[in-house]
């Protein structure tokens, strides 16, 4: 099912990264900086004749969806929405609808798999984090009562909900929009390059010299370094990595996954050490990179096709399964132990 977005063209996101200068030495040397932004470290390799303008307006444009995403802004729409009582209805700006849609159209296909409503049952690992202590059943089945893509009904730029207290969570698909956007502005700006967004990979166009960007896949494990592959942009996209070695709960001397299943209220116990996803569009990208970290290896591959986007899945047992489209811009890297496959 290719679901059709509002953006022009769309680029790549990436799993963690490593931008790898693998290709050949350009002609001219890229603009290079990074910034703070939703929590991450931006970081950005640009070439073109505009780029000290568009860095302005991507630094800006960052900002601004930070504002109207984050969870610990009283300004941003998971704060709008917790303090929306049902007698009410809240006016959504432009931004705010658009990517609020889109996440409620993945949490209906998803079959609540992927749910935006999460953001209680995260308040409540992340303080057992901070106390360093599990949560009772009691405290997950009540954070549960308030979770449910069902308790939020919007239409255009209104929005009701049937509940109060109901918190929205865009970690696992504000970064693939964010991706979106500024690889918008790239294009306004006829610039090349890419933009990491941490998970996220938002690159257009080639080098000068004509080579292709080529990334490397961090290896899945925490405290492990370097990469296990290297993938070649195909195309402008979106590749979205997913996984559990980088930010993680850590309780009682024990990690969990900070991707929580909706149906349980707990931490994913996934097939997968990481879940990237390729797709011409970021927002649709990242949603399913979460989303495929629920499922089994047969539902992700299914997942992919149905889609029509490629995927890189790294499971736990150390095995590789690339979409057979990729075949020709993958090179895994030797003496990993990992067992590849083309599906």
């Amino acid at each position: 099912m290719k679901r059709k977005r509002p953006f022009l063209s769309r680029l790549l996101c990436l799993i963690f990264i490593l931008s790898l200068c693998l290709t050949g030495c350009a002609a001219k040397a890229p603009v290079t900086g990074n910034f703070l932004a939703m929590d991450t470290l931006f970081s950005y390799s640009l070439y073109g004749e505009s780029t000290k303008e568009a860095i302005k307006e991507i630094q800006k444009k960052s900002a601004e969806l930070e504002k109207i995403f984050s969870n610990t802004s009283d300004s941003g729409l998971p704060a709008k929405v917790f303090d929306l009582t049902p007698e009410k209805e809240l006016i959504l700006e432009e931004e705010e609808a658009l990517l609020l849609s889109e996440a409620l159209s993945f949490s209906v296909e998803s079959g609540g798999v992927f749910d935006v409503t999460v953001g209680n049952l995260k308040t409540l690992w992340n303080t057992a984090e901070k106390n360093d202590k599990l949560p009772d059943q009691s405290e997950i089945d009540l954070a549960k009562k308030r979770c449910g893509f069902g308790f939020l009904q919007q239409k255009d730029r209104t929005l009701s909900v049937l509940e109060s207290g109901i918190l929205l969570d865009f970690g696992g698909i504000a970064k693939g929009y964010a991706a979106d956007c500024l690889q918008k502005l790239m294009v306004e700006h006829h610039l090349s390059g890419f933009i990491s967004l941490g998970g996220c990979i938002a690159s257009v166009g080639k080098k000068p010299d004509g080579s292709s960007f080529v990334f490397g896949l961090q290896i899945p494990r925490t405290g492990v370094s370097g990469y296990f592959a290297t993938l070649k942009m195909p195309f402008d996209g979106v590749l979205s990595t997913s996984g559990n070695y980088e930010r993680f709960y850590e309780i009682d001397g024990k990690k969990y996954s900070q991707i929580l299943d909706p149906f349980t209220g707990r931490p994913t116990e996934s097939e997968f050490l990481s879940v990237t996803v390729l797709s011409e569009d970021g927002t649709e990208s990242d949603a399913l990179s979460t989303w495929m970290m629920l499922c089994s290896k047969e539902e992700a591959v299914s997942l992919a096709k149905e889609y029509e986007v490629l995927v890189i899945l790294v499971t736990n047992e150390n095995k590789l399964l690339v979409s057979k489209e990729l075949e020709p811009y993958f090179s895994l890297q030797p003496g990993l132990g990992y067992e590849l496959s083309f599906v």
